[in-house]
């Protein structure tokens, strides 16, 4: 999905951009469930740590969050059919920090 909201955010977008963008996007939803719940599971049992703060990070956070990112994914596809530069920019932000807050978990839990 970064790559097609990179092309928003370039002006080169095409119909067919945001058709690859919904693509990906129905694609994503499923797989992600099981990690989550995983996650949600063991968030549960690390109350309070670090680690548990991480996964809350990663799942909730306002900015960046996997939660706030997809549902602005959703309004561009259902609600607008479209995104202006800015939005898709701020999208392409979100995500690279939200990759960068699951590389954190994954070498905070690799350390457990």
């Amino acid at each position: 999905m970064l790559q097609q909201l990179q092309a928003i955010a370039d002006g080169k977008a095409t119909k067919a951009t945001l058709k690859e963008l919904e693509k990906n996007f129905n694609e994503t939803e499923r797989p992600a469930e099981k990690p989550i719940k995983r996650s949600k599971k063991g968030r549960n049992k690390l109350a309070g740590s670090k680690v548990a703060d991480q996964i809350d990070k990663v799942l909730n956070e306002n900015y960046a969050g996997k939660n706030r990112i997809r549902s602005e994914i959703e309004w561009i596809l259902i609600e607008r059919k479209e995104a202006n530069k800015e939005e898709a920019q701020a999208l392409c932000s979100a995500i690279r920090a939200f990759n960068a807050e699951l590389k954190r978990l994954c070498e905070m839990a690799d350390r457990l």
